[in-house]
């Protein structure tokens, strides 16, 4: 589906076959496009490579998996979005399985009950060294980490505001509220990532209410899920 004159050499491409008849187990290649030719037959020929090091330079010594496609295959080479859209139709036979139904939302005073964390808060604050916790989600990478660094009691995320702009935004919008302004907040990752750190006061009962705060309200904590500490 890709033009040839939309073929740039360097960039990423990827090709879309199925592992089954009914088209619901996707086989995805990714593809880096090198260049167009003519054979010895004088036929076109658009000419890929697997990535293995996209800053390496192509030679034919080299031990590369190649892909020649000529005309009439050329549609099967997808541009990233074109790649989603592809597999945007298989949302409408997935899960084959249906999921069993989630557990409700966790409220906050369930939180606190469930999880009394302040003790485990108090353990940052009242220590003489650098000190930190981690909270998250068990099986998930919603969390945060609680340190104390400089004399100064920190929370600290990592969040990604391409993949889950939505939990990117309520985190700042969660802060934001309460008056609190990062103290850093960069992006990394080449903008897949944002490292944000909050200054808080050393009061751990406060503390303790915003940790539960955050975990029902930015990650959505559900009854069935399980905080952990470490």
């Amino acid at each position: 589906m890709t033009r040839p004159h939309n073929l740039i050499p360097g960039n990423c491409y990827f090709l879309c076959n199925y592992y089954d008849q009914e088209l619901l187990f996707p086989h995805i290649h990714t593809l880096q496009f090198i260049e167009h030719y003519r054979d010895e037959e004088a036929e076109e020929m658009w000419l890929f490579k697997e990535p293995v090091d996209c800053n390496e330079e192509v030679s034919e010594d080299d031990d590369l998996v190649r892909f020649v496609f000529p005309e009439d295959q050329l549609d099967h080479i997808l541009e990233i979005e074109e790649l989603q859209r592809v597999l945007s139709e298989l949302t409408h036979y997935h899960p084959i399985v249906p999921p069993q139904v989630e557990s409700k939302l966790l409220n906050t005073v369930a939180f606190s009950d469930q999880y009394p964390i302040t003790p485990r808060v108090h353990e940052v604050i009242d220590s003489k060294d650098e000190a930190s916790l981690h909270f998250y989600i068990r099986y998930t990478d919603n969390g945060m980490s609680l340190q104390k660094r400089d004399r100064k009691i920190k929370a600290q995320f990592y969040t990604h505001p391409l993949r889950e702009a939505d939990i990117d935004i309520a985190t700042l919008t969660f802060f934001s509220n309460r008056g609190l302004t990062p103290e850093t907040n960069y992006l990394a990752d080449s903008g897949r990532t944002r490292i944000l750190s909050y200054v808080l006061d050393d009061n751990a009962t406060h503390i303790a209410k915003l940790i539960g705060d955050y975990f029902v309200s930015v990650y959505q904590m559900r009854v069935s899920d399980e905080l952990v500490i470490i």
